[in-house]
């Protein structure tokens, strides 16, 4: 299968603005990443509902006066619509993304593969393969800070 099969049609793109406003088109339509776009419709960054969490609200940035351009992922990892399916598995393992926006020719966002297009068109056995590698995370506890607390990488362990 290509791309172009399996891709979702539906996205939210948004042209450079403060974080405030993507966040409400994130509420309004019900989504959790919204796609950076200029002028010409093509792809400058993608904006995850934790971006904001990790890169705004934990760093204190005000909402409505940064801009996404501030905590947005900058150089999103795209894919052509001919791509084949295979091809996209892959990247999205190598680059640990859950999400691969979709061009046309002329490098304008026409689309979104998430696991669940790939669990859903491919097989899940892809899609968790690609999930683990995305959700593999490394938990590290700093001792010596004192102030944080400890973090169990089982979440049946209550001991932590």
């Amino acid at each position: 299968m290509r791309a172009e099969e399996i891709m979702n049609r539906f996205f939210v793109a948004v042209r450079p603005t403060a974080v405030k406003e993507a966040a409400m088109a994130m509420r309004d339509e019900g989504v959790g990443i919204v796609c950076v776009c200029d002028g010409s419709h093509r792809p400058t960054g993608v904006l995850t509902d934790r971006d904001m969490a990790v890169r705004g609200c934990a760093e204190g940035l005000p909402a409505a006066s940064t801009p996404v351009q501030v905590i947005m992922s900058d150089e999103p990892v795209t894919c052509q619509l001919g791509d084949e399916t295979s091809d996209v598995e892959e990247r999205m393992k190598q680059t640990g993304i859950g999400r691969m926006l979709v061009v046309d020719g002329a490098g304008r966002l026409v689309g979104v593969i998430t696991l669940a297009e790939i669990w859903h068109y491919e097989s899940p056995m892809s899609a968790g393969a690609v999930s683990r590698r995305i959700t593999s995370r490394e938990f590290r506890v700093d001792s010596a800070a004192g102030d944080s607390p400890a973090i169990s990488p089982d979440p049946h362990d209550a001991t932590g």
